[in-house]
């Protein structure tokens, strides 16, 4: 299906509709949206397909507003896209046809209109690494409830159980939702971003799952 996009100057021949989620859970891609080279484009891509031409007006917009940021180049936009692009976060999307060239410009989306991040992998609490920080957590529970440290390897797999039941949490409320729902999770920032996916997810998670509660201060030793 092909949607068009009209103006005196030019029409957008748009062949690609991003799905609503899209989860990302590799480390390297993930990272990406940490540099605000590509950050800039993926959150500039949420408005709509975009041609580099437009996008560099997104890096001169992005200058003026921020000192010690300089605007990008064509060259450099390119790069940028072919990176996202290789890493499945962005795609062609069409072609504009501008009023009096003979030369059409690409169009670029979005993979989704929603990318939730899940940088831990619920398996990780089984690792070694997962361990010392479960110990960690496991002694500084006790110390403000004045309990004994509790046994690590029940810990470990408590948490594995509650970060799959988290992620699980998200997606159904991403997947399920309308598109309210969906604007109500872009946040303008990465950090608001994992802030808003940390709280909801934690807070739904354990109103829909209170029996994970209840094992937490049967392994804390908590007295009802």
């Amino acid at each position: 299906m092909t949607n068009q996009h009209t103006s005196e100057q030019f029409q957008d021949m748009i062949t690609f509709q991003p799905p609503p989620v899209k989860i990302i859970r590799e480390r390297e891609t993930i990272d990406l949206f940490y540099i605000p080279n590509y950050y800039i484009i993926i959150i500039a891509l949420r408005q709509r397909p975009m041609t580099v031409r437009d996008l560099e007006q997104a890096f001169r917009e992005r200058a003026k507003k921020h000192e010690g940021f300089d605007p990008k180049s064509d060259k450099s936009i390119y790069r940028y896209l072919k990176t996202l692009e290789k890493s499945g976060l962005v795609v062609p999307a069409g072609q504009r046809v501008v009023a009096g060239k003979m030369v059409t410009e690409t169009l670029f989306a979005r993979t989704a209109q929603i990318f939730l991040l899940f940088n831990l992998k619920p398996e990780w609490w089984l690792t070694a690494d997962g361990k010392r920080v479960a110990k960690r957590i496991g002694k500084l529970i006790a110390t403000s409830l004045s309990a004994t440290p509790p046994p690590i390897k029940a810990l470990q797999e408590l948490f594995m159980e509650y970060e799959q039941k988290r992620q699980s949490v998200l997606e159904d409320i991403a997947t399920k939702g309308d598109q309210q729902t969906l604007e109500t999770f872009m946040s303008p920032t990465l950090e608001e971003h994992f802030r808003v996916e940390s709280m909801v997810g934690s807070f739904v998670t354990f109103i829909m799952q209170p029996a994970l509660l209840e094992r937490l201060k049967q392994i804390m030793r908590v007295k009802k």
